[in-house]
């Protein structure tokens, strides 16, 4: 009796489908960061929001409280403030472009030496802008060491003091027949030294210095 083999094709066990893994780690951190970015946005956006509407809330409370203060004051009085303050405003400009020359000469007392004697003045502005006064004189001395000695002492050399007189010039040196020497002298004054205000000051803060 012959053996009947049966063969079939058909896999015993159920067949699968091979799928390939699904990473989901880079999907996930994607969207864990635009939530936050969201998040933050909406925070910022409604802090600047709210900031906004309190800056217009105060804006206003100020402005009303601006208008109703103002109703209070009477219209004359406040017309009559604002002319005084223009007055005072041109008062501070007049005082301030105010010069003084007599503190040139107390400052010429102070510093001439005896051996020097000065025969002529003239003052003018140093240039358009005014802001030094240029100063010419004329002179005699006993001799040409006092001129030198001149120079320094209204220069302030040695002395480590501000005299207010800048860049003094000696010239056209002549012997007289009293063997004298005559001279020229040139040299610019400090505007704090002739501005009013500053004298004002100056006097305030120390009454030993010269009228």
């Amino acid at each position: 009796m012959d053996q009947q083999f049966q063969t079939s094709f058909i896999p015993k066990k159920p067949i699968t489908e091979a799928r390939a893994p699904v990473t989901r780690g880079s999907a996930s951190i994607f969207s864990v960061g635009a939530t936050i970015l969201f998040v933050i946005a909406v925070i910022l956006f409604g802090g600047s929001y709210f900031y906004k509407v309190s800056m217009i809330k105060q804006r206003d409370t100020l402005t009303a409280e601006i208008a109703t203060k103002t109703k209070t004051f009477d219209a004359d009085f406040l017309r009559q403030v604002a002319v005084l303050d223009k007055r005072i405003i041109a008062s501070n400009d007049v005082l301030a472009r105010h010069t003084l020359v007599s503190p040139i000469f107390a400052k010429l007392a102070q510093l001439s030496l005896k051996t020097v004697q000065f025969t002529k003045f003239d003052l003018s502005q140093a240039s358009t802008s005014g802001s030094q006064i240029a100063i010419k004189m004329a002179g005699r001395a006993v001799n040409y060491a006092a001129i030198a000695s001149q120079s320094d002492v209204l220069a302030g050399v040695g002395a480590n003091k501000n005299t207010y007189f800048i860049n003094p010039i000696f010239s056209n040196l002549n012997l007289d027949d009293r063997a004298r020497v005559s001279f020229d002298l040139t040299f610019s004054v400090d505007a704090d030294l002739v501005s009013y205000s500053t004298y004002i000051s100056r006097l305030t803060s120390d009454p030993s210095q010269p009228q």
